[in-house]
């Protein structure tokens, strides 16, 4: 459904809703972080400028702290916290950075 969605429009909101929405199910229900990875990544590059880009950076960091590549969360929640200071994530991210440092 999300990529027929995605497929159909003209609007970059309703592409970039549809991506996220989809790497949200292959995350969470279907435990494909790889595919999650892929649609989250589509959303930074196509709709840098679109609100969904924050979710979709935050997502891609998590998503590499769960599969335990520790570099490449670092490297993604470090990029959220420079582009999204005041972000909706902020908090999360500033933790999830400090522990990641720890390890």
């Amino acid at each position: 459904m999300f990529q027929i969605a995605a497929d159909l429009t003209n609007m970059p909101e309703i592409g970039a809703e549809s991506r996220i929405q989809r790497g949200t199910v292959f995350s969470r229900s279907l435990s494909l972080p790889q595919d999650a990875l892929k649609e989250y990544q589509a959303v930074l590059d196509k709709y840098p400028q679109l609100p969904q880009a924050e979710n979709a950076l935050f997502s891609i960091g998590l998503i590499y702290k769960d599969m335990g590549e520790k570099e490449k969360a670092r490297e993604y929640l470090q990029k959220y916290l420079k582009q999204y200071p005041q972000g909706k994530h902020t908090s999360t991210v500033e933790t999830l950075v400090k522990e990641l440092e720890k390890e």
